[in-house]
């Protein structure tokens, strides 16, 4: 039986996946936001940072362009065909996953 729990790693990948097509990208700032709940519960902004990180270091997600807010540059990123299968695995295994991940049910 495959694992069903929604991980981090596959909220984040749900997350983009909702965000819009291909050419649509977040930031980890964006991304974060959408993963926590008005209350303030969820992940870190560092644990988001942090798994961004190895998704994309694992070919999950892209940087489509940096984004520039004030004199810093934040990347947008976006899903890879593998990440968009990925993506789709999970939303198919568990469909009410990251609503379950944003109430609090996390792993």
């Amino acid at each position: 039986m495959p694992d069903t729990t929604i991980t981090l790693d596959r909220a984040i990948l749900l997350t983009l996946a909702r965000a819009g097509g291909p050419d649509t990208g977040l930031t980890v700032n964006h991304l974060w936001r959408r993963l926590t709940n008005a209350c303030g519960a969820g992940p870190s902004w560092r644990m988001v940072a942090n798994t961004v990180t190895r998704l994309h270091r694992g070919g999950y997600i892209e940087t489509l362009v940096d984004e520039q807010i004030g004199e810093d540059c934040h990347p947008l990123f976006s899903l890879t065909a593998a990440g968009r299968a990925l993506a789709l695995q999970s939303q198919q295994l568990r469909p009410q996953g990251l609503k379950e991940f944003l109430d609090g049910e996390r792993a």
